[in-house]
């Protein structure tokens, strides 16, 4: 008899999708601070209100839209082609939230074509997942087989569907079948451990909100690595690099270059909004004026690396 909660099932997968669900709400939360800023924020008074209107939409596309921009270009917009290839890719990178609340406003107000074209065709991972070696880490990494999960397809369906309606995000954990059927046995499951003495203590990069790798987790590996010490970016998205920081960057050189980690758990700010106009020619503009002319090289790289539209999606 099998009988997990929740919480159970998603340890068995590879993301938690409650993380996932804090950073969706951090993108309309930031829009309406955002204002005029953000295309989206003329359609509610507050986040939550924005949120059901935004997500209700997108609900009803479970009846596809048909597009038709050309005759070389048209096709179908469902429920999971805008949640799979454009929602959820841009919990990774915020520094493109603009674009998708442009697209997302456009979409609501009837006009399908930039939101087909960006996200009606190529899937957001087809570059990443290429090959099988990402099946073989993911399901190697948790409970697979006959001990943990029921062979029938009605069964797994009955353990599964809780989890999976608690999310609109539970496609990322879409390997339910694959686990159930993995016959390769593992032979041991890892467990850290603690106060593990390296060459030299680490320094520990993290978001507040990493939809994929949460700050409990640059907990963890402080409590795993003696010595080590945790530098917080407070920001949504996906690694430190997520959203430009000067004073992560010089944590970062201050480590690389003469091996120092801080003496305490340390937060750094973003320094640029959530929310801008891209400029009309492509180009990255900064916002800000440092006096430093190096620190002013160092925001633009941060920029470009935020702004890269190849990584670690296609947009």
């Amino acid at each position: 008899m099998f009988s997990l909660t929740i919480h159970e099932l998603y340890t068995r997968c590879p993301w938690t999708t409650r993380v996932q669900e804090n950073v969706l709400l951090g993108f309309f939360d930031e829009c309406i601070k955002a204002g005029q800023n953000c295309p989206l924020s003329s359609l509610a008074d507050n986040k939550e209100e924005l949120r059901e209107k935004v997500l209700g939409f997108v609900d009803k596309l479970d009846e596809p839209l048909s597009v038709y921009v050309n005759n070389t270009a048209w096709g179908t917009l469902d429920r999971l082609k805008i949640l799979e290839t454009a929602i959820f890719p841009a919990l990774y990178k915020p520094a493109l939230w603009y674009v998708l609340a442009d697209r997302l406003e456009k979409l609501l107000q009837g006009n399908t074509t930039g939101a087909f074209l960006a996200y009606g065709r190529a899937g957001a991972w087809d570059s990443l997942l290429e090959g099988e070696s990402n099946s073989f880490i993911v399901l190697n990494d948790g409970a697979t087989g006959l001990k943990h999960w029921p062979q029938d397809r009605k069964g797994l369906l009955d353990l599964i569907l809780p989890a999976i309606n608690a999310s609109r995000f539970a496609f990322a954990n879409d390997n339910y079948y694959l686990r159930q059927q993995w016959a390769i046995p593992k032979t041991h499951n890892f467990k850290q451990k603690p106060s593990v003495k390296t060459a030299h203590p680490l320094l520990i990069l993290s978001t507040t909100f990493d939809p994929v790798c949460p700050l409990i987790s640059a907990r963890s590996a402080k409590a795993a690595f003696e010595g080590s010490q945790i530098v917080e970016l407070r920001a949504y998205g996906h690694c430190a690099l997520s959203m430009p920081s000067n004073c992560i960057a010089k944590h970062v050189r201050a480590f690389l270059y003469n091996g120092t980690v801080p003496d305490e758990h340390t937060q750094c700010d973003i320094d640029r909004p959530y929310f801008f106009e891209p400029e009309d020619n492509g180009t990255v503009v900064s916002l800000l004026n440092f006096e430093n002319p190096e620190d002013q090289r160092i925001h633009q790289a941060q920029l470009e690396i935020a702004l890269d539209q190849d990584w670690p999606y296609v947009w």
